[in-house]
């Protein structure tokens, strides 16, 4: 890929992002907590940084910015989330839909790793 096709593939990207008013409204709407563990930031001053708006299915892979396709989840969660599952050339492998991401992100918490959760370890596709 040339550094053009590159830089036009991260403006088309950054083109029609939810904004910082939706972002709030999202965050409400979740209640000010981690949709997945649950944990709430202990002063409203620290909700931006360490609450995150994360893709279910990346914008990269086809995802969209409408509230079905983004989870509320704290800084540490959206940490395992981005360890477990990665874009492998093109392709998301992780879960497809806001509920069974969720639900997988509980089962890993919980260190249950037979809720059918569909693991992927950077390397494991010999990439």
């Amino acid at each position: 890929m040339s550094i053009q096709e590159t830089v036009d593939r991260a403006r088309k990207l950054r083109a029609g992002r939810i904004n910082g008013a939706e972002l709030r409204r999202l965050r409400k709407a979740a209640g000010n907590k981690c949709e997945a563990c649950k944990y709430r930031p202990p002063h409203p001053s620290l909700e931006r940084s360490v609450l995150h708006s994360h893709h279910v299915v990346p914008r990269s892979c086809g995802g969209t910015d409408s509230w079905s396709n983004l989870v509320v989840i704290c800084a540490n969660c959206h940490a395992l989330v981005h360890g477990f599952w990665r874009v492998r050339r093109g392709e998301w492998p992780g879960p497809k839909n806001r509920d069974e991401l969720l639900k997988q992100l509980r089962a890993l918490l919980k260190g249950d790793t037979s809720a059918g959760i569909s693991l992927h370890f950077p390397g494991s596709l010999g990439a």
